[in-house]
């Protein structure tokens, strides 16, 4: 997870109803706005990426004082690059973030239009922060992904003190120092920034009780952080309370898989690979997502083959029978044709597939 993981909720503290407006047409306006931004929320959560995308698109043709659509793009595309394993569409995340942060650093309209759009827009680029400093990390700039979340927090904390009904900001703060504390690496940067561990984790917690939208993006957080903490009966207690709620969210899925092979039950493990994950990557491949361009989940594929047919191999053979594992590696030879430029090893997956066989 390394330093990615920093910033994973900061990237996903979006909007909550507030108590600025002072007329029924403001009020109704940030309603619907409110509206809209969970509705691609939902629509990331359970990886229906192309409707989401089709959101966007709306929101923007509807010209909502917050110009939050190209955030939302990034976190559609930045989910691609993780989840899918695909940096097919980096160039259309580089120019959506590129152009976000740039509209949304914007103060010329604050002072005319107020506290409460200055608060919501700053929570667009706490947002914004985040989804670049995660793709940073990504990438392997460590430096540059550190200042884009010290950078988000810091406006995440500006807009909450301007409109304190923006509680969801807290899932993007506490984030935030759960990981500068976890991944700080040297005992002398925690001298002066102290372990701020336990901070975080609270203001996670209170946006679950709390929260407007982002409440299951908050249940996200802190199941990446107790898979950190190595606390594995608390992460897949996290983990099914999200997929109660969203059952196809193919990061959440992949997450439940790990947890329960580290917890020992690795049937389990295996179907959840076997029976949601792969089915999901497989429905999504070759569909039309951005620009015309088709969404290739080779990669994606590809990595999920190889941990059904490692656990399987751990289970003595048992649970992939002979038909279907055949088609597992008739797969392989037509998807390794298809690799494309990824940020997992695709290639090492690929040489561990052929060494089992």
């Amino acid at each position: 997870m390394k330093f990615l993981l920093l910033l994973c909720l900061t990237s996903l503290l979006l909007c909550g109803t507030n108590t600025w407006a002072d007329t029924k047409s403001t009020v109704n306006k940030w309603a619907e706005f409110d509206k809209d931004t969970a509705s691609v929320l939902d629509l990331i959560a359970v990886d229906k990426l192309k409707e989401a995308l089709d959101k966007a698109d709306e929101m923007q043709k509807k010209k909502h004082d917050i110009a939050s659509y190209d955030c939302l793009r990034a976190a559609i595309l930045y989910k691609i690059g993780e989840e899918y394993r695909s940096r097919q569409f980096e160039e259309d995340f580089q120019s959506s973030i590129k152009r976000s942060v740039a509209l949304l650093e914007d103060e010329s309209k604050d002072a005319a239009r107020g506290n409460i759009y200055k608060a919501k827009r700053l929570q667009f680029l706490g947002s914004a922060y985040g989804y670049r400093g995660m793709y940073r990390s990504l990438e392997g700039l460590w430096a540059s992904a550190f200042f884009d979340g010290k950078r988000g927090y810091g406006v995440l904390e500006e807009s909450l003190v301007l409109d304190p009904t923006l509680i969801d900001n807290k899932a993007g703060m506490g984030t935030y120092l759960y990981w500068r504390s976890a991944k700080a690496g040297v005992v002398k940067y925690l001298l002066f920034w102290g372990d701020k561990k336990k901070e975080g984790i609270a203001d996670l917690r209170s946006v679950i009780v709390d929260g407007i939208i982002v409440k299951q993006w908050a249940l996200g957080g802190l199941l990446r952080i107790y898979i950190e903490e190595r606390d594995w009966p608390t992460a897949l207690e996290y983990a099914v309370r999200i997929l109660n709620n969203y059952p196809t969210d193919s990061g959440t899925l992949r997450r439940k898989a790990m947890v329960l092979y580290m917890l020992g039950r690795k049937e389990e493990s295996l179907k959840v690979m076997k029976d949601e994950l792969f089915p999901l990557f497989v429905s999504k491949d070759n569909t039309i997502l951005y620009k015309n361009k088709k969404l290739n989940t080779a990669n994606a594929q590809i990595e999920t083959i190889y941990h059904i047919l490692k656990m399987n191999k751990e289970l003595d053979e048992k649970f992939v029978d002979a038909d279907t594992k055949k088609k597992y590696l008739s797969d392989i030879e037509s998807l390794k044709k298809r690799v494309t430029k990824s940020f997992a090893d695709i290639d090492g997956y690929l040489q561990k597939i052929k060494d089992m066989q």
